[in-house]
């Protein structure tokens, strides 16, 4: 479906517009009428399309690499006999052809233009939200500030009395004794229990007292601007988080391309798809800024650690699998510059990623395979 929507795309945009700048070229009308490309004709058309097509010529000098595999693309079933980087660079191929569709381009300069919007939108949303935060923790703070005169006094001279009494002792026991005959009798104590009440007789007198000097000092009016103020925070937290939530989605929605959601230690990019939400794609650095080799589990041992070397560290690598994702979030440095920062975006995702009661685990080494 994929090759036969960019197949369609390129030729029609050549269709349309490429005309304009050759003339003499043309797109054979068989090859995208209506019952000639399909499921089985695909790999014959594109073949075709990029070695002999209006474009042949700009193909041979920008995509070696999509010329040579689309020679082997109609051998075999919808292509089997080329290789995963070859489908890779005849895909690139024919994204760069439909790049010239009118359609194609305006939707992307739409997107575009909607998520610079969405950025300058949420810049201003930040810096009110940070003024309103400040207001809400001045207002916290100063409710807690006037609850503690009004608790203590103002220099903390008055405060809350504490019962000078001993903790209250057991209830009196009964000593028990057996008799010859295996009965047991029981016999009171002869020590009396030990009586609280004058003590707590004072501390309750201390106690009233002091709550009609705290009263008088404004408590009950205290404490309505403390609860108040709490209650504005718990609101302006949750009006956040329900904010956060509704930006991520307006970005994924107006996003053209997809961004790693963070690096680990060994400057490995983490990539997450909402087309593949159980996989966790792993992207090993450039050769030539290699740091350490890319963490990939090897066995049920490996596990243990997580962060276990790779063999080729050019490779890719996909995690598959809540239980896997689990270990290798729970192995992630809380207090590490990036492993903190993917931490976060994973647990972000976490309920996108439908981790809950996933079992299956696997960890592919090549995606090439």
């Amino acid at each position: 479906d994929l090759y036969m929507s960019l197949l369609t795309g390129a030729m029609q945009a050549f269709k349309e517009h490429g005309t304009q700048h050759a003339p003499h070229n043309s797109v054979p009308p068989t090859w995208i009428g209506e019952h000639t490309l399909n499921l089985y004709t695909w790999p014959e058309v594109a073949r075709r399309w990029i070695l002999f097509g209006p474009l042949a010529e700009l193909h041979r000098r920008r995509f070696p690499e999509a010329v040579s595999a689309a020679g082997s693309l109609s051998q075999g079933v919808s292509g089997i006999r080329t290789c995963p980087e070859g489908h890779m660079m005849v895909l690139l191929c024919l994204i760069e052809d439909c790049m010239d569709h009118a359609d194609v381009r305006s939707a992307i300069e739409a997107r575009i233009e909607s998520m610079d919007k969405l950025q300058r939108e949420h810049a201003q949303k930040q810096k009110e939200l940070s003024e309103e935060e400040k207001k809400i923790t001045a207002r916290v703070k100063a409710a807690n500030d006037r609850l503690q005169v009004v608790d203590s006094g103002e220099q903390g001279e008055d405060p809350e009395p504490v019962s000078d009494a001993p903790a209250a002792l057991p209830p009196s026991s009964v000593d028990t004794t057996v008799m010859s005959n295996g009965t047991e009798e029981g016999v009171p104590n002869e020590t009396p229990p030990a009586t609280q009440q004058p003590q707590d007789d004072e501390y309750a007198m201390k106690l009233a007292a002091w709550k009609q000097r705290r009263q008088e000092r404004g408590g009950e009016q205290a404490d309505k601007e403390k609860g108040d103020a709490q209650k504005e925070e718990k609101k302006f937290h949750e009006r956040l988080m329900k904010y956060e939530v509704e930006h991520a989605h307006k970005v994924e929605r107006a996003s053209v391309y997809y961004m790693p959601i963070g690096m680990d230690r060994h400057r490995n990019k983490y990539w997450w798809f909402p087309s593949d939400k159980n996989c966790l794609y792993v992207e090993p650095p450039a050769p030539s800024s290699v740091v350490e080799p890319p963490m990939t589990p090897r066995s049920d041992e490996d596990m243990k650690g997580v962060n276990s070397p790779a063999r080729n560290p050019v490779e890719w690598r996909v995690w598959v699998g809540g239980e896997v994702i689990k270990t290798m979030l729970e192995s992630l440095y809380d207090k590490g510059a990036r492993e903190s920062e993917l931490k976060k975006s994973l647990l972000k995702l976490q309920d996108k990623m439908g981790t809950a009661g996933v079992t299956q685990t696997a960890v592919f080494d090549n995606l090439g395979d």
